[in-house]
């Protein structure tokens, strides 16, 4: 999207400080053949890109894993006029979580696991940065305003796999305060429960 809205003469800068998701962009960057785009492995935390360089800064679900957001505010650097896009979530609301006309009787691994998700991400990330944006913007001198949006997810969205991918994903520091039998149990009966036909869910905030 951001390489159709540059056009040609613009340029996009897609960084990552693992090479496994810049092996995966550099598939995608190839296959629909965005000539604007450049991938760059570097740290957020440690840039080595050059200060006030940029027209717009697009933040996709940086805050929320990794915290520290007053420190990756003040790395963004934008140049005078520059936009930001930071779209960290909430996650007061559910995850993905899938529900029906009786939301009590559908996939209750599902919401179970989003609990300590959640407290995963309270612990070791920002789980509320969507809730401090404009803290978080204003600290760094940028005027900004917020824009909430929930989305339904229909049957076979592969959102709805969220829950489970974000377990699967967290693994290691659920096993730190999640029986691991319970964590085992709460992913098998979830990946059951996204089986289910007619099955729906929401976003995050």
């Amino acid at each position: 999207m951001l390489s159709e809205w540059v056009g040609p003469d613009g340029e996009v800068v897609r960084t990552d400080i693992y090479d496994a998701m810049l092996t995966g962009a550099t598939q995608f960057v190839t296959e629909e053949s965005l000539n604007n785009v450049t991938l760059i492995n570097d740290d957020l935390f440690a840039t080595k890109l050059e200060p006030s360089s940029f027209d717009l800064v697009h933040a996709r679900f940086v805050l929320t894993p990794l915290g520290r957001w007053a420190v990756a505010t003040s790395r963004w650097k934008p140049t005078p006029g520059c936009s930001v896009s930071a779209a960290p979530s909430s996650w007061k609301t559910p995850i993905g979580a899938p529900g029906t006309s009786t939301p009590g009787e559908a996939a209750k691994a599902c919401r179970k696991l989003i609990d300590p998700i959640c407290e995963a991400f309270a612990r070791w990330g920002d789980a509320e940065a969507g809730r401090k944006r404009l803290q978080l913007l204003r600290s760094v001198n940028i005027e900004g305003n917020v824009r909430a949006e929930v989305l339904a997810l229909p049957p076979g969205h592969p959102y709805l796999r969220l829950p489970l991918q974000m377990s699967t994903g967290l693994e290691p520091l659920l096993r730190s305060f999640v029986d691991t039998e319970e964590l085992n149990r709460l992913n098998q009966e979830a990946e059951t429960e996204l089986q289910e036909p007619g099955l729906w869910g929401t976003t995050p905030t």
